[in-house]
């Protein structure tokens, strides 16, 4: 009988010391992995062809700079221009920047060049429209 209460004691605890451990939790499911970076933009179209506009002595100039005459014209070939005597180039973002060490600055958005130059302590900013 002993044998019985002993094992009937043990069978107890095992069915109690069961039932007092919670399941485990399911598994978590894998957070989504972050979208990749979108691509940059690709510019709106060939910067290459003609553009024509204006272009403005700075306020600040010093009296040896001289106006520009009324209308500018500029040729863009493959990127590459030429404006105040100083080489340009676009870049794949609509930079502007000189090829050279140089004073050219700017952009090209939308069909407008918009670029400043400064040379020998003169600047004129330029905004020239693809004709």
């Amino acid at each position: 009988m002993r044998a019985k209460l002993v094992m009937f004691c043990l069978m107890a605890g095992t069915v109690v010391g069961c039932a007092s451990n919670p399941p485990p939790p399911p598994p978590m499911a894998m957070a989504p992995e972050p979208a990749p970076m979108p691509a940059p933009a690709p510019m709106a179209g060939p910067v290459d062809g003609v553009y024509k506009g204006m272009a403005e002595l700075a306020a600040d100039a010093p009296r040896r700079c001289h106006k520009m005459a009324a209308t500018q014209t500029v040729r863009v070939r493959r990127g590459n221009f030429m404006l105040g005597g100083m080489r340009g180039r676009v870049g794949a973002d609509g930079a502007v920047m000189a090829s050279r060490s140089g004073g050219l600055s700017g952009t090209v958005t939308g069909g407008t060049l918009d670029v400043t130059s400064t040379s020998r302590g003169c600047s004129y900013h330029y905004t020239l429209t693809r004709a």
